[in-house]
């Protein structure tokens, strides 16, 4: 699990990951003062899903697993969820890429 660091409290934020295998894929990060919530887009080769919801969950990438092959855990410290736009400075909330072999233990720890 490799947690992404250069999160800030800037209330849209875009960059780009190398994964472990060498590929990259792309995420557009933005908060909404009007739900009190952070949304996501992420795009990987020639996938593409917009406007998903940040929620402290153990991979938000699961439905798209056997496109993506990675995941995407999202760690609130308090259990609640990412409410508040200093969040990811605070610590309060953690993002991580999971690697295909981590989002896989995840799958079989739920089903």
């Amino acid at each position: 699990m490799q947690q992404l660091m250069d999160l800030s409290d800037n209330y849209k934020q875009n960059f780009t990951y190398t994964l472990e295998n060498g590929k990259k894929f792309e995420m557009n990060l933005w908060y909404s003062d009007t739900q009190l919530s952070w949304f996501f887009d992420i795009m990987f080769e020639d996938f593409k899903a917009t406007g998903l919801h940040l929620s402290n969950c153990t991979n938000l990438l699961d439905p798209y697993f056997n496109i993506l092959r990675f995941g995407l855990a999202c760690i609130v410290s308090d259990g609640q969820e990412p409410y508040f736009l200093d969040d990811f400075v605070t610590g309060r909330v953690k993002l991580n890429v999971l690697s295909e072999d981590e989002a896989k233990q995840v799958m079989e720890a739920y089903k």
